[in-house]
């Protein structure tokens, strides 16, 4: 028999000990008391020293929390009462997974660090490790073997977590700025994985349908590339269809773009506190902090722009062919991710046409095999494209208002200069604006400027034209703040002394600003903002919508086969994420434009099939539900939003539409 299930059955099969159950019930509840007690003996006893070595153990323990539940939806292993018989368990049913033990692997990474730091409470903290682990199996809830792999898993955690520190320590005697960035910048990592995990958001209606991508691999996909699908379709392999599965990377994109920006911002200017100021701007201004939790395919492109302004940088100052190699690469994999890659080497060629000491590079093969990579990397959308009748192309010009023709319409101008002072804030806009005319003025455009200048201003010039001819999204253009970011921070610090005080306090409000409203954007319920005015309130509800679906799924299972769909493909991609089982779904098209669900098999031939039809707005009369025998209606408010609901039977078929015809 298997050792793990003997040694289960040893610990939790006997007759009930009354005062042995209520003590393994307490070291699984309230266990965490005595930590507190730890904590506090340490203080006594260390004072403020204590301070950073519990900071430490309460990071371990968020780790190895957060490691362990993504273990658990990869590996999937049921709770023991869920697959034996008579099974004592003596807390409430959990419904997650069994392996690793979050008890064990949280308790044992504390321990761990607490071990390293302090040794008089080593042997009572080690005493309570073992006893929340032995009553993990004691009341029924894991294996043995749970408890092991949990255990593994903290220490795992804990030695990570000391390697980091006495690392960022090394760093803190040579520069203490730019340890507390680091400490700042894995802070906030380890916070957006949590938020990510247990925090208010669902997942937008974009993020849903890239996840219905990467259930579908493809050489690229109808608006966009394909490596926003690759990327999920990696991370939900092995943490799950959940919001951390799908959204994992995103934290670690902004994360390694504020160090990208921090190393060239350093180099550039040589100077710690620019290099420090420009990396954190990337993980504070709003639309940038919000890539850093949702994964739509803005977080990867950012942090390939910045690691190409890295790239570039490295190799027009320096003879090796590598860094061309690298860049290549790099803008192959940011077009991948969007298209807009592209204005980097429009960017790029400006500023070696401008530069004169670096003009010679465009008589040099390097740029243009740079280039060529870049160009085969890209090559799959390409080749997809050829296959599809170019419908990324048509889509794309439809969705930058080429068929719209020439006009003037200044209500879009004027619109998109509102949309980047709310993306990066009024105060802050201001100071960018403030500093760039200043050095215009003084003629201060050295090689630098010209440099950060070339990846900001063309991209900026050509959306403000574009929103005199047709609408312009606030995120089309965020791509250009990562130089200008580098260009502000430098100007006010290498200036402090000169500049007047109200300038100084300008940049030093716009930063505070920044930090104060940096809580809000991720907690929006702290304004008590109206429904209509809370962007955050599309990224919520959708839970409860998937939990109607799928009680109404185990309806229609008993009435024959059936099918769910939407008329919108947001809501149709949530229902496959949110209704149990992640079932196949689909969009019907009443004369939208075309989407990727258009191009997957569809349900028309569905003849005699039931369905679950949702929408947001009342479809009452529309042709489809008129392709049914019969259809009842059902609404579920959710907050402010109301989801129309209808059960149909019979499905008579349905003629293809040419989705080709819009765009």
């Amino acid at each position: 028999m298997n050792p793990d299930i003997v040694l289960f059955r040893l610990i939790n099969l006997h007759e009930p000990i009354p005062f042995l159950d209520r003590l393994m019930v307490f070291m699984t509840n309230k266990a965490y008391l005595f930590f507190f007690l730890f904590g506090a003996i340490a203080i006594i006893k260390e004072g403020r020293k204590a301070l950073l070595p519990i900071s430490l153990i309460i990071i371990a323990w968020v780790l190895s929390d957060g490691v362990g539940n993504i273990l658990k939806n990869a590996i999937e292993r049921p709770r023991p009462f869920l697959v034996m018989e008579d099974v004592r368990t003596l807390v409430g049913h959990r419904s997650s997974f069994s392996f690793p033990s979050n008890h064990a692997a949280t308790y044992t990474a504390g321990a761990a660090v607490l071990w390293y730091f302090f040794r008089y409470l080593r042997i009572p903290a080690m005493f309570v490790v073992l006893m929340v682990a032995i009553s993990r199996v004691y009341i029924g809830v894991h294996y043995p073997s749970d408890v092991i792999g949990g255990a593994v898993l903290g220490i795992f955690i804990a030695l990570i977590v000391i390697t980091v520190f006495k690392k960022i320590e090394g760093i803190y005697r040579r520069d203490r700025l730019v340890a507390i960035f680091f400490c700042i910048l894995i802070f906030l990592l380890i916070g957006r994985l949590y938020y990510i995990s247990y925090g208010p958001l669902e997942l937008s209606g974009d993020e849903a349908h890239y996840w219905e991508w990467s259930r579908r691999p493809d050489l690229s996909y109808y608006s966009k590339g394909p490596l926003i699908a690759y990327l999920i379709g990696i991370t939900s392999s092995i943490g799950g269809n959940t919001e951390l599965g799908v959204r994992f990377l995103a934290p670690f994109f902004l994360f390694f773009s504020s160090i990208i920006i921090y190393r060239l911002a350093g180099s550039l200017y040589g100077d710690s506190g620019v290099a420090v100021l420009s990396g954190l701007l990337l993980q504070f201004v709003p639309l940038f902090s919000a890539y850093g939790v949702i994964m739509t395919i803005d977080s990867p492109f950012l942090f390939f722009w910045s690691l190409g302004l890295y790239f570039f940088y490295r190799a027009i100052n320096s003879e090796g062919l590598g860094w061309w190699i690298a860049l290549g690469l790099t803008t192959g994999l940011g077009m991948l991710a969007k298209y807009s890659m592209a204005f980097f080497f429009i960017s790029g060629l400006i500023y070696l046409i401008m530069d004169k000491d670096k003009r010679g590079l465009l008589k040099k093969t390097f740029p243009y095999l740079s280039m060529l990579i870049a160009v085969m990397v890209f090559s799959p959308v390409i080749v997809w494209n050829i296959k599809n009748n170019f419908v990324t192309l048509r889509h794309t010009a439809g969705h930058i208002g080429v068929y719209e023709g020439l006009g003037f319409r200044p209500g879009y101008f004027f619109e998109f200069i509102g949309s980047q002072v709310g993306i990066i804030t009024p105060l802050f806009f201001v100071s960018m604006v403030v500093a760039i005319i200043n050095a215009f003025l003084k003629g201060d455009i050295s090689g630098r400027e010209r440099f950060l200048f070339s990846f900001s201003f063309p991209v900026i010039v050509f959306f403000l034209l574009k929103s005199l001819q047709a609408k312009v999204q606030a995120n089309w253009a965020l791509m250009a703040y990562h130089t200008l970011f580098i260009f502000t921070a430098g100007w006010f610090i290498t200036n402090r002394d000169s500049i007047k005080r109200g300038m100084r306090m300008l940049f030093l409000s716009s930063f505070i600003f920044i930090i104060l409203i940096f809580p809000v954007i991720h907690f929006p319920q702290i304004l008590s903002l109206p429904y209509q005015l809370d962007p955050s309130s599309r990224l919520r509800g959708w839970k409860e919508l998937g939990q109607r679906i799928t009680e109404l799924s185990r309806e229609m299972k008993g009435k024959g086969p059936f099918f769910i769909v939407s008329d919108k493909y947001q809501v149709s991609s949530l229902l496959a994420f949110y209704t149990e089982g992640n079932p196949v779904t689909y969009c019907v098209n009443l004369g939208r434009r075309m989407n990727q669900y258009d191009l997957w098999p569809g349900f028309n031939d569905f003849v005699h099939y039931n369905a679950i039809f949702v929408t947001i707005g009342n479809q009452r009369d529309n042709e489809f539900l008129q392709r049914f025998s019969e259809c009842n209606r059902e609404v579920l408010a959710v907050r402010e939003r109301q989801y129309y609901i209808y059960k149909c039977l019979d499905f008579k078929g349905m003629q293809k539409k040419n989705v080709f015809e819009r765009y």
